[in-house]
C-alpha cells in the first residue's frame, strides 16, 4: 500500500522540478530578449562612428552596415548636453531608428541654405525640449571641419511640412521632431522646430 503513495509523491516531485525548470528557462529567455535592444543600440552607435571615420578619411559611400540604404554625412554635437550623433542621409524609418536624418530636398548640412534634420522625440532629439535660444551646437562636415551654430528660435507647428525660405545666403539648420514630448502616439501632426544660424 505504500508503493503507490511513493510513486504519486515521486510523480509530483518530477512535475514540480519540470515546472521550476520551465519557469527558469522562460525567465532566462525574457532576460536575454531584454538585453538584445541595449546591445543592438550599443553596436549601432559603434558602427555609425566607424562609418563617419571612414567618411572623414575620404570614403564617399560609408554605410554603417552593408544593407543599410544610407550613409554618414555629418556629425552634430550639442555643447550643453555634451551629446554627439552621426547624421545619416535620408529620413526613412530605418535611418531614424538609429540616427538623425537629413531631408535630401534641403541644403546639405553646413552649406549655405536651409537644411532640415529630423529625429525621434524619444531618442536622439529628446534633448530639443531643453534647448533654448542662445544655446550652441556644432556640426562636423566630411572635410573634418567644425561649423558653429547658435539657436535663434523654437516654435511648434501644426503642419508636418515645414515652409522654408527660397533664397538663403547663410547656413541655417532646422532641427525637427514630433510634438508633444513624452507622447509616443504615432498620429501626431505637430512638429517642434529649433532654428539655428551658423556663427562660424
Amino acid at each position: 500500500m505504500h508503493k503507490p503513495r511513493f510513486k504519486i509523491r515521486n510523480t509530483k516531485t518530477k512535475l514540480s522540478n519540470m515546472l521550476i525548470v520551465a519557469l527558469m528557462g522562460g525567465g532566462l529567455l525574457l532576460l536575454s530578449y531584454s538585453m538584445i535592444i541595449p546591445a543592438k543600440a550599443y553596436l549601432s552607435v559603434h558602427l555609425m562612428n566607424h562609418a563617419w571615420q571612414r567618411t572623414l578619411e575620404g570614403q564617399t559611400d560609408a554605410k554603417p552596415w552593408p544593407w543599410m540604404d544610407s550613409r554618414a554625412i555629418a556629425r552634430i554635437h550639442f555643447d550643453k548636453e555634451n551629446q554627439s550623433f552621426i547624421v545619416m542621409q535620408g529620413t526613412s524609418g530605418e535611418v531614424l531608428a538609429f540616427a538623425p536624418g537629413w531631408h535630401e530636398q534641403t541644403a546639405r548640412p553646413g552649406e549655405n541654405g536651409a537644411s532640415v534634420l529630423s529625429a525621434h522625440r524619444d531618442t536622439h532629439f529628446k534633448l530639443l525640449k531643453d534647448i533654448e535660444a542662445g544655446d550652441h551646437f556644432k556640426l562636423q562636415t566630411p572635410n573634418g571641419k567644425w561649423q558653429h551654430y547658435e539657436v535663434s528660435q523654437r516654435f511648434i507647428t501644426d503642419k508636418p511640412q515645414l515652409s522654408l525660405p527660397a533664397d538663403q545666403n547663410e547656413s541655417v539648420i532646422y532641427l525637427t521632431t514630433c510634438y508633444p514630448f513624452g507622447d509616443i502616439g504615432p498620429r501626431t501632426t505637430k512638429r517642434y522646430i529649433v532654428t539655428a544660424v551658423k556663427t562660424g
